[in-house]
């Protein structure tokens, strides 16, 4: 599914009505939805406004301008560097560890005993958390 799929179902039936005000990332002036589909801010469950911008975006849309984190790959040009991440693989049902040799384009789990290469989807970095401050 992509990106524009989705917002297409999250407007749902408003989508004809609203789509020339919807932008690329699904949001919507607060002002154009309310003069043209004022029931729709209830019926989508809107996201309040943000502060200075006044945009708006039905709630299954959030995280949708940076995909959760997550880098879609569907071409070379979106392949990381070397290095290790968590991944979305066909191979798995949640998404695990693994480890991406640009050199040989391949993709291994870590922290399982399965050693064979992985078709992955998506990838994000490892973000170490911080340790406590006091």
């Amino acid at each position: 599914m992509t990106k524009e799929d989705k917002i297409k179902e999250a407007y749902g039936d408003y989508w004809d009505v609203l789509r020339k005000y919807i932008d690329e990332d699904g949001r919507i002036h607060y002002n154009d939805i309310r003069f043209v589909a004022n029931g729709a801010i209830k019926e989508l469950d809107m996201i309040e406004p943000e502060l200075f911008l006044k945009l708006i975006y039905p709630k299954q849309l959030e995280g949708i301008r940076n995909n959760n984190g997550w880098t879609k790959i569907e071409s070379e040009e979106d392949l990381p560097v070397s290095g290790e991440y968590r991944v979305i693989s066909l191979q798995y049902s949640k998404s695990i560890n693994a480890k991406y040799a640009r050199s040989s384009n391949t993709w291994l789990p870590i922290g399982t005993d399965d050693r064979r290469f992985i078709e992955v989807t998506h990838y994000k970095r490892i973000i170490e958390d911080k340790p406590p401050i006091y």
